[in-house]
Order: C-alpha cells, then structure tokens, then sequence
C-alpha cells in the first residue's frame, strides 16, 4: 500500500519528466477504476425505496378504486334490473318483504361482501293510487359492517 500523498506523487512524477528518465507509473498510482463502490450503491437503494414504496402504494389505490368503481357499476345496473323487475309485478303484490326477497346475482368479485336489498314502500293516493318505493342497495361485511350503500332510487309503480 502506497502511503504517499497526492502531493509527493505528482512531485515525483514533475521530477521524472524533467530528469528526461522515464518510468512507467505504478499500476496504483494511473489505474482506471471502473464501476461503483458499495456505498454509491448503498446510497442509490435507499434513494430508490421509497420512491419505489410510493409508486406500489399509488397502484393499490389505484386497484381499489377500480374494484370499488366497478362494484357501484354493478349495483345500479342490478338496482334498474330490481326496478323493471317490481314495475311487471301485480300492485297488491308489491311489498317491501317481496322487494327485499329479490334474488340477487352473485359476482365472483363481490364474494368478500354480503349484499342485501334496502327497501321502503309507501302507498300514495293523491294525484292517483300509486305507490313509492324507495330501493337501495347495501355492502356489508362478515361483521355486518355496512360498508357502502348503492342508492337510493326512487320510483313510483301507478295502479292500474
């Protein structure tokens, strides 16, 4: 291991050239390194995590809002099926036990949620004998968590 300075080996190396001698240098003194050491390393990878952490955790965000996009989605186009459904049945058989006995499909990506029917029913007389259902639809959890609610939609089914 060479302990000399920067200093002394540039001092030798002005002497060597003005002596007209010339030395080849040692292989310590002109040899190229090539790479990085381990703390540039070190230090990339802790510069890359946590920009790494925040790209993973903006796409899991991302991925929920998508699932959570894609079930509110589903439950109106089962809500305005639910609506046409009650709209064909006769008018006294319209109840909110029948409406919250509705099957509901079942979807491989809902599995984690049991989804029930929220109905309310009201007979109305004036203008006409009609009546107002309020119908929604709801998320709930193993625990019975609700845990969204797709509605309410409102609609009146006339009396023939």
């Amino acid at each position: 291991m060479n302990s000399r300075t920067a200093h002394e080996r540039k001092a030798t190396l002005v002497t060597i050239a003005c002596s007209g001698r010339v030395r080849k240098p040692r292989a310590t003194e002109s040899r190229v390194r090539f790479g990085y050491t381990v703390g540039e390393c070190l230090v990339a990878i802790a510069m890359l995590l946590p920009i790494a952490a925040l790209v993973t955790k903006i796409g899991i965000q991302t991925e929920n809002l998508s699932r959570e996009s894609n079930r509110v989605q589903v439950a109106h186009r089962d809500l305005i099926n639910a609506r046409e459904s009650i709209g064909t049945w006769d008018f006294d058989s319209i109840s909110q036990s029948n409406i919250e006995a509705i099957p509901i499909p079942e979807y491989n990506a809902f599995q984690e949620f049991a989804r029930s029917w929220k109905a309310v029913v009201v007979d109305e007389t004036e203008p006409m004998i009609m009546k107002r259902i309020t119908l929604s639809l709801q998320f709930a959890r193993a625990n019975s968590e609700i845990v969204s609610e797709v509605g309410p939609l409102t609609f009146w089914v006339p009396k023939p």
